[in-house]
């Protein structure tokens, strides 16, 4: 209908107007009403060569290109904003996602000290002060609209005892794992320097999610959490589970694709 009544002011403005005019209002309605920047206007003017129909055609041909840049202009602004728009979606639904683990290991250590069944108190203090950690750095990314903004995050390496943060992993996702029955080991193989460089955030957050997976689709046998250093750090996860069949392997990069259980 709003097409029809476009057309309707075209025609009504061309009638009893020479060809020149004529072909320029044409011009004008596919320009500005249909958004048709390629419109021929050579074609519209129907070889009209009077000056005052060339300076007029070429105000038209400069209007032209004015609002098909601005058109171009306003596309590029909204695709950079849907993009924007999904970064932050998928930022902070993948972070509420890693939450879930650190938050596990509170609850689990909080109940455990609570029965009072006389258990390595320590450990579960531990445990508590991890997961705290683990929250606080998801926490942080959150509040970090840069971090949004650029859809990715920084590595900060620091100096880390890395068997004291690898512990407080392991802890972590054995709480985990004792729900299923099953192990959870972290085997240290050879020595390990007092300290590494290393960012313990990005790290924790890498394990937990590996572990958490390992756990997850284990439902019988073990899993291990298995470091060595010889040039560099090596760590490995190792479980009974099924594993990933072949033909998904190429999943595993997709945000929050799932195997079925």
């Amino acid at each position: 209908k709003t097409a029809m009544v476009q057309q309707g002011l075209i025609n009504s403005s061309t009638d009893g107007v020479d060809a020149g005019f004529a072909g320029l209002m044409r011009a004008l309605g596919e320009i500005v009403w249909k958004g048709n920047y390629d419109v021929e206007l050579s074609d519209m003017l129907e070889g009209d060569a009077r000056p005052e129909i060339r300076v007029l055609s070429q105000t038209v041909d400069i209007l032209r290109n004015d609002l098909r840049q601005l058109q171009e202009e306003n596309q590029a602004k909204q695709a950079e904003l849907e993009r924007a728009n999904r970064i932050k979606d998928d930022f902070i639904a993948n972070m509420s996602h890693e939450m879930r683990t650190p938050l596990n290991g509170i609850l689990g250590s909080l109940q455990l000290l609570q029965s009072g069944g006389g258990y390595d108190s320590a450990k579960y203090y531990r445990i508590l002060q991890e997961s705290a950690s683990s929250l606080l750095a998801g926490v942080n990314d959150l509040l970090d609209m840069s971090v949004m903004d650029r859809g990715q995050i920084e590595i900060s390496p620091v100096k880390t005892d890395i068997i004291v943060l690898l512990e407080g992993i392991a802890g972590m996702c054995a709480l985990q794992a004792d729900s299923k029955g099953l192990p959870l080991w972290l085997k240290i193989e050879g020595p390990f320097p007092e300290s590494l460089l290393v960012d313990a955030d990005r790290l924790r957050q890498i394990l937990l999610n590996l572990l958490g997976n390992a756990v997850k689709y284990t439902r019988q046998g073990s899993v291990v959490l298995q470091v060595s250093f010889q040039d560099g750090l090596l760590v490995q996860v190792l479980d009974t589970g099924s594993g990933i069949p072949a033909e998904l392997v190429d999943k595993i990069f997709e945000r929050f694709y799932r195997l079925s259980t």
